[in-house]
């Protein structure tokens, strides 16, 4: 018999100002790839008229056990094809708890090169297809420089 155990995670959305020609819809994607990527299924509710996701976190498939999971993300830059779209992006996630009544990050990762790929529909939307983490070490700066366009390879590896 396996559990499932299930957590409340709610994160208000909003568009990136640090880079003005990332469409909001992609960003949103980004974010939500974090979180699959992390074994987090998403779903929307609306509240007083701004767009919540609800989370429940898979525990077979999450890497980072927490009661509460955040994310954030710096898109460097993607490649918008007519079907699909590569997104170039330092990804974190952190995992918090609570220790002693106060709220402490107990895992996580932050500013991890990563390529996160999507396939586009029709009406304009993206589906996660998979994503592509730098690897750790010696190897990292050779994996960004193999995944990354050499322009956006350099800056994330000064």
């Amino acid at each position: 018999m396996v559990a499932i155990v299930a957590a409340l995670i709610v994160v208000i959305t909003r568009p990136t100002d640090y880079r003005t020609d990332v469409p909001k819809e992609l960003d949103e994607a980004v974010a939500r790839s974090i979180f699959t990527m992390n074994g987090v299924s998403m779903s929307d509710i609306t509240v007083d008229g701004q767009t919540l996701h609800y989370c429940a976190v898979r525990d077979s498939e999450t890497i980072i056990e927490s009661e509460c999971l955040g994310e954030g993300h710096m898109i460097l830059g993607y490649k918008d094809k007519s079907d699909s779209v590569e997104v170039y992006a330092l990804c974190s996630a952190v995992g918090y708890g609570f220790r002693n009544e106060m709220l402490v990050d107990e895992s996580g990762y932050f500013h991890v090169a990563t390529l996160i790929k999507f396939d586009k529909t029709e009406d304009g939307k993206y589906i996660f297809k998979e994503a592509q983490e730098s690897k750790d070490g010696g190897l990292m700066v050779p994996s960004i420089r193999e995944m990354f366009p050499s322009a956006l390879a350099r800056g994330t590896t000064r």
